[in-house]
């Protein structure tokens, strides 16, 4: 068996780069100018990476990805998602309200 993993911090910027909204193109921009350097890119800029990869979302917000159409209605979509977490034993905050980590 082989296990393919990432580190932790690439986890940590892919999460960033999948959440964030039009604000987060400035620490792209950021991160073209110091090469690349992401922890060097992180502390200079003045906004704060953990708002988008840690904080609790909404079932019904509106995500950057939203306008593409799977074919997949977002209700089933949070339906299979409560359904799964129920299964997991994960407790959902009023069945409204969902956690992210990374």
């Amino acid at each position: 068996m082989k296990i393919i993993h990432d580190l932790p911090k690439w986890a940590y910027i892919q999460a960033l780069l999948s959440r964030g909204d039009r604000r987060v193109g400035k620490i792209l921009m950021a991160a073209h100018r110091y090469q690349g350097n992401w922890s060097q890119t992180l502390r200079e800029t003045s906004i704060n990476p953990h708002f988008y990869v840690y904080r609790r979302r909404d079932l019904d917000e509106i995500f950057p990805w939203d306008f593409i159409d799977h074919g997949i209605p977002k209700e089933n979509l949070k339906e299979e998602y409560l359904i799964a977490m129920k299964e997991a034993g994960i407790k959902v905050e009023n069945a409204e309200r969902i956690e992210h980590s990374a």
